[in-house]
């Protein structure tokens, strides 16, 4: 069950970001590139979607920014039972 799970969250964190936060975080002009690595441009892109929902109150954004959320819990939660 764990490695199911990190393996959805992994993936599904992914998918989001590639195909719903990026392409948001374009649209609205604030696709900066930072230079480091993937990990660092995702977490990014992340906070910008956030920020960018925050301040034009936009549904679709939020609903974005909280799938890739939960995805990032499910696969530390299956990380963490591939210990114990």
């Amino acid at each position: 069950m764990a490695p199911i799970l990190f393996f959805i969250g992994s993936f599904g964190a992914m998918a989001v970001w590639l195909f719903f936060i990026r392409p948001y975080v374009v649209i609205h002009g604030q696709g900066n590139k930072t230079g480091a690595n993937m990990g660092v441009a995702i977490w990014v892109d992340w906070q910008s979607c956030g920020e960018i929902a925050a301040a034009e109150n936009d549904a679709k954004g939020r609903r974005i920014y909280r799938a890739f959320g939960a995805f990032q819990l499910i696969a530390a939660l299956g990380f963490l039972l591939l210990f114990f």
